[in-house]
């Protein structure tokens, strides 16, 4: 199973696994303060957007769910806010390609919780008036050093962490690029976000 130790979502660069990669869709119009308040009122004060190796919080925007709203995944520092996620609305799920709960929602302060001391990703479903009025959310947290998008009319190609069957996105997904050195894909399959091995790791 992938450690659960560092960054919430992740895309991986470089990886043959994939046909092609993708920038992560950094929109200007949204500045760190912004993401900031966006992050604190949407999933708690404790709840932080996050740098990761970047300068500025990282961010990707998309249509996750596919249903052709504006969807938004931030890199978040949930550590000192897990008891704030319910509390807001917001699912926390495992995504753990290997894992029989994988797709499942756990609770963030018990005994199943998914890791400690790393980063979240905090993905937020848009409605027709953009991801500033969420529908709902979720909060996803593995090991990872980046996330890309991976949009969904890229051809997922297997490799050598690839078990099951390939998923068809009904949205855009996300690479995660896992400290272990494995890559995941996190994808939407219409209730939940699961996520699906490309390169195993170390």
């Amino acid at each position: 199973m992938l450690q659960a130790t560092c960054l919430i979502l992740a895309l991986f660069s470089g990886v043959s696994a994939f046909a092609q990669t993708s920038q992560p869709a950094r929109s200007g119009k949204v500045s760190a303060e912004e993401l900031k308040t966006f992050v604190h009122q949407q999933l708690g004060v404790k709840v932080n957007a996050s740098a990761g190796t970047m300068s500025e919080p990282t961010y990707l925007v998309g249509d996750f769910n596919g249903d052709g709203n504006s969807d938004i995944a931030i890199m978040v520092n949930v550590e000192e806010g897990r008891d704030e996620l319910k509390h807001n609305g917001v699912r926390y799920l495992n995504v753990d390609p290997y894992s029989r709960k994988n797709g499942a929602e756990v609770d963030p302060t018990g005994s199943d919780a998914i890791g400690h001391n790393c980063l979240g990703v905090a993905l937020i479903h848009g409605t027709a008036a953009g991801w500033q009025s969420p529908a709902a959310k979720f909060l996803i947290y593995d090991c990872f050093s980046s996330f890309k998008l991976f949009p969904k009319s890229r051809v997922i190609r297997r490799g050598s962490g690839s078990t099951g069957l390939t998923p068809k996105l009904k949205g855009d997904g996300i690479v995660l690029d896992l400290e272990s050195g494995a890559t995941a894909l996190v994808y939407w399959n219409g209730t939940t976000y699961r996520g699906f091995g490309i390169r195993g790791g170390d």
